[in-house]
């Protein structure tokens, strides 16, 4: 079982990266994954079998 995390370094383009986490995964929203870039968290976690 594989696993990937996706964490992003808060910089001047997160806009850019909400905009294409949101293209490829909806279960989030915009506000929660800004709010987990600035506090430094992970975005989102895959488990791949």
């Amino acid at each position: 079982m594989a696993y990937i995390h996706l964490k992003i370094k808060k910089d001047n383009q997160m806009v850019k990266y909400i905009k294409i986490i949101r293209e490829y995964d909806k279960s989030l929203s915009m506000n929660d994954i800004k709010e987990r870039i600035e506090k430094d968290e992970q975005v989102k976690n895959y488990t791949y079998f």
